[in-house]
């Protein structure tokens, strides 16, 4: 099997611990929360919206 099996999962920015066990990084959250089905919708309220928002700052400071 090819290693760029499911590259959109996001896999390849992960990085590995001690044990070999895969952990976030930094590049891979931020990746995760910009894209699309975790991005708020037209519905969302201004509480999820300005969580969203935050989380992306302190993404974007890691």
């Amino acid at each position: 099997m090819s290693n760029d099996f499911w590259l959109t999962s996001g896999w390849h920015l992960t990085q590995r611990d001690d044990h070999g066990h895969m952990v976030p990084s930094a590049d891979f959250m931020r990746a995760y929360f910009m894209r699309e089905e975790v991005a708020p919708e037209e519905g969302s309220c201004d509480a999820e919206i300005a969580l969203h928002k935050k989380l992306l700052m302190i993404l974007l400071l890691w």
